[in-house]
């Protein structure tokens, strides 16, 4: 019992060191191309919309042209990709 407990407590470790949330910003939207720039501390991702998950401020799926640059967001990053986008 406590060896799968530890089993999994480390399983959940390695695996959220992979995957990480930060708070960033829409730097340009395209909606001829469908890509989205989000620029998250120094770095600059530009991705297509198609690749990641948008969500609105409710968690509730999202349409690129619901995103505008300015706009805060929060990131998903998953072994350095973004996965997600979510208006905050």
């Amino acid at each position: 019992m406590l060896r799968k407990i530890l089993g999994t407590a480390a399983a959940f470790t390695l695996l959220s060191a992979f995957l990480v949330a930060d708070e960033g910003s829409v730097a340009r939207v395209d909606t001829t191309t469908r890509e989205i720039e989000v620029q998250v501390g120094e770095q600059t991702f530009d991705v297509r919309a198609a690749d990641v998950r948008l969500l609105d401020k409710d968690g509730n799926a999202a349409n690129l042209e619901d995103f505008a640059a300015g706009a805060k967001v929060e990131v998903t990053l998953e072994d350095g990709k973004v996965t997600k986008i979510q208006l905050q």
